[in-house]
């Protein structure tokens, strides 16, 4: 589903500290920003989306593995720890699969 700013209006703020001690306060951003991910923004040219970049990587390999990479996806780094980033990579995956 993407980001619907209207529906995260009256988040409230959280207050993060940073690690040279600056505090940072993220409302809807906490939100808005992983979106990017699955629905990116015209000024993001050639970027499709980060499922959309898996599903073409392993459309161009052979056939018969396919099945094999669909299966053994790893995700990991800072951006997949966001809050049902890993969830939501696998439902795109299985919708431009099925």
């Amino acid at each position: 589903m993407p980001f619907n700013e209207s529906q995260f209006a009256n988040v409230p703020s959280v207050e993060y500290d940073l690690p040279d001690g600056t505090k940072v306060h993220l409302g809807n951003n906490r939100y808005k920003f992983p979106e990017s991910f699955f629905s990116p923004s015209e000024e993001l040219i050639g970027f499709t989306g980060v499922h959309q970049m898996i599903f073409d990587a392993i459309t161009r390999c052979d056939m018969d593995i396919r099945k094999e990479l669909y299966g053994n996806v790893v995700v990991t780094g800072g951006n997949t720890l966001f809050a049902g980033f890993t969830d939501r990579l696998l439902k795109r995956l299985n919708d431009l699969t099925t």
